[in-house]
C-alpha cells in the first residue's frame, strides 16, 4: 500500500531521543510504502514502512518494563495516495492478513 505522509512534526524532545538512538522520521509529502501495521502492546496500532528502517530502540511495556522494538508510526500521519485518511477498518483488515488469517475467514468466523 502507497502512504503519502502528511504530518512530520514531532515535539523538541521527542525529536532529541530519536536523534540520540539514531531513528528516521517521515518526511512530510514525500510518499512511502506499508511494510507492516504493527499492534502494540497498548492496543494501538501503527505503521512501519519500507523506506525507513530503524534500529530497537528502548520503549516502555505496561507489563514487561523497558523492551527493545522499532518505531512505529500513527496511521494519523498518512493518508492514501488521493488524500484519503487511512481507515482503521482497512488497517484492521491488513493486521489480520499479516497473521495469517484473510479477511474472508475473519467475517466468516464472525458469521457463524
Amino acid at each position: 500500500m502507497d502512504l503519502l505522509c502528511i504530518n512530520d512534526k514531532f515535539p523538541n524532545d521527542v525529536l532529541a531521543f530519536y536523534k540520540q538512538n539514531g531513528v528516521s522520521t517521515p518526511i512530510e509529502d514525500s510518499m512511502y510504502t506499508l511494510r507492516e501495521v504493527f499492534k502494540s502492546s497498548t492496543g494501538e496500532i501503527g505503521l512501519l514502512l519500507n523506506e525507513i528502517r530503524n534500529p530497537k530502540i528502548p520503549v516502555k511495556h505496561p507489563i514487561l518494563g523497558i523492551i527493545k522494538q522499532e518505531v512505529s508510526w500513527n496511521p494519523k500521519r498518512f493518508t492514501d495516495l488521493l488524500g484519503n485518511p487511512l481507515l482503521a477498518e482497512t488497517l484492521k483488515d491488513i493486521l489480520q492478513e499479516q497473521k495469517g488469517i484473510t479477511v474472508k475467514q475473519l467475517k466468516d468466523l464472525h458469521a457463524n
